[in-house]
């Protein structure tokens, strides 16, 4: 341990974002990294508990107790060896991961938790400005090739973990740009896209080939890739998305969240596009669902100048119980946390919340086949034979008027169209094995099209585990 009580010494401090009247401004990333000072007093505040729950509650497993053992006393290329060993990406996970670790955190029960996420992203950056983050070759290269269809964060660490064992990887991406949704999906103030250009760089420089362009079944035949490779791996993502019970068909304006935010991204990146420009400026928004899709379609139309934002969601709010001790640790109520997205809505239009819980839309109202308008209702839970359930509260219907409407209501899995012969369910996750592997012989799957949708930091571990047992399976 660092510091012996260090907890009870030194309060959790956060990264200290730009207000948000400033960085409303632009789509510049807003998260500082913390200065060595202060990552060094953070990580005091690990109690190196006897039971590291925090690690447990990391998808990738990071060792986190001994890496903040090392910032504590300085020692940050021990800190970054302990890091990487776990986890492929750690400049994403520190940028757009939750942290469930800190929802695990032991100083949670009674206390704050520690920075873990801070920490770790101070880590790498670190690795980076020293240059101890290189690429690592293999050491005796392979014979088999691997086609790993998909380049988001599950694809990514799959081709890092197997190129460094001397395979011979290909990543096969449908866009103009590797990266999946960490580049066309996240906004850049979450995430800015040179980071994610420069782990690219040196996966490349490791060997990793980068396809673009290229979608199976249009460009190249599913068929032919499992006979021309020795391993295929699906990293397809979460590509369909959850449908509103009310239909939206023929609608003019209503558009699923992804639609606009990969737009946003094009548009930044300068990169064209054939789809329909979607105009917010000066508009009335409303936002139907709530998770981190919803809050990243708040701050971009934020940013592109919207008249108003109304985001209605489901559920119930649920109260933060972090107030004192609690039997429910470890808590997670992430989902209703106040985002930064949030917090810029309340300044930009002097309003305390934006956020209607308990609400649904019952009808789109149009004129000329485009919407001016929505008809919104509360509903009441309760719950019936062990399930909860809602019902629309009688009397409670109101009109609204709306000038555009994004669904973030979640995602399914992957669009299987093209891969013909892959089993899957109704909801889009192909079906697999204990090992990983679909119903054809040399074909896996890992990631939201295994599981359904996730996070990054899953599905990140998700690459990790499918590379091992495609490993296994071509030594057999």
């Amino acid at each position: 341990m660092g510091k012996i009580g260090g907890f009870l010494e030194k309060n959790r401090e956060e990264n200290m974002c730009d207000s948000p009247e400033e960085r409303v401004k632009t789509y510049c990333e807003f998260n500082p990294l913390m200065d060595e000072l202060i990552a060094q007093e953070q990580a005091t505040r690990c109690m190196e508990c006897g039971i590291p729950f925090c690690q447990f509650f990391c998808p990738v497993s990071n060792v986190i107790p001994e890496f903040n053992d090392f910032v504590c006393l300085g020692k940050y290329k021990e800190a970054l060896d302990i890091l990487e060993s776990t986890n492929n990406f750690p400049e994403f996970t520190g940028r757009v991961c939750p942290a469930p670790c800190e929802e695990g955190c032991v100083l949670n029960i009674r206390n704050m938790p520690v920075t873990i996420k801070n920490i770790e992203l101070f880590i790498v950056e670190k690795g980076f400005k020293e240059g101890w983050i290189v690429p690592k070759l293999a050491k005796k290269k392979r014979n088999e090739k691997i086609a790993i269809v998909g380049s988001g964060p599950s694809g990514l660490a799959c081709a890092q973990e197997l190129v460094r064992k001397g395979y011979s990887v290909n990543v096969i991406e449908q866009d103009e740009v590797a990266g999946g949704l960490l580049v066309l999906g996240i906004p850049d103030y979450k995430i800015n896209k040179g980071i994610v250009a420069r782990r690219i760089k040196l996966l490349e420089a490791e060997g990793v080939k980068f396809t673009l362009n290229t979608k199976v079944g249009r460009d190249i035949s599913f068929e032919a890739l499992h006979v021309e490779y020795d391993a295929v791996v699906l990293c397809l993502g979460a590509q369909l998305p959850r449908e509103l019970s009310v239909s939206s068909s023929g609608i003019k304006g209503v558009y699923h969240a992804m639609e606009w935010l990969t737009q946003t991204n094009r548009n930044n990146r300068e990169h064209n596009h054939n789809n329909e420009k979607i105009i917010v400026r000066d508009k009335n928004i409303l936002v139907i669902g709530g998770g981190d899709t919803g809050a990243d379609c708040i701050g971009t139309s934020i940013r592109e100048g919207a008249r108003s934002i109304t985001q209605i969601i489901r559920k119930c709010k649920i109260e933060n119980p972090q107030t004192g001790f609690n039997s429910n640790w470890p808590y997670s109520v992430k989902e209703f946390d106040i985002s930064t997205s949030h917090e810029e809505a309340t300044v930009y239009f002097s309003k305390e919340n934006i956020r209607e819980f308990t609400s649904v839309c019952t009808e789109f109202i149009t004129k000329d086949s485009k919407i001016v308008g929505v008809k919104l209702a509360l509903v009441a839970w309760e719950e019936i034979r062990g399930k909860r359930v809602s019902k629309i509260i009688n009397g409670s219907e109101r009109s609204v008027d709306v000038d555009v409407i994004f669904l973030a209501l979640g995602f399914l899995g992957g669009n299987l169209q093209g891969f013909e012969g892959i089993s899957h369910g109704d909801d889009g996750c192909v079906k697999y094995d204990e090992n990983y592997r679909t119903n054809l012989r040399n074909v896996f799957v890992a990631g939201d099209t295994r599981i359904g949708q996730s996070l990054v930091v899953t599905a990140i571990s998700e690459g990790r585990k499918v590379a091992k047992r495609v490993e296994e399976f071509l030594n057999k």
